[in-house]
């Protein structure tokens, strides 16, 4: 599996939204936002992902492409792919799974 930074993907938390660790607002450019309608992100793990044992979600925009709902490999290289994972309450971290 390849390594993949910090600083190359979005954290999400009940303090917040990251990039290597530092408050952000943008990830590589572009506003972070969860969808059209610019909702809000942490409220939407707030209500929707926290809760279910999962501490934080990272977000990562790759050229790799995966096939849907299925965990893959992605590349740190940054593309029009997203991918995500999630961090347990227990440390333990998911694999990436492609979204779109």
């Amino acid at each position: 599996m390849t390594y993949i930074r910090k600083t190359q993907y979005i954290t999400i938390n009940e303090n917040g939204m990251f990039v290597g660790g530092k408050p952000a607002t943008h990830y590589r450019g572009k506003k972070i936002y969860w969808d059209d309608d610019d909702r809000d992100v942490q409220t939407y793990f707030s209500a929707y992902i926290q809760g279910h044992n999962i501490a934080e979600l990272h977000v990562l925009t790759s050229e790799t492409r995966g096939k849907y709902a299925e965990p893959g490999n992605p590349s740190p290289k940054h593309g029009p792919n997203a991918w995500c994972r999630v961090k347990f309450d227990d440390g333990h971290v998911g694999s990436w799974v492609f979204n779109f």
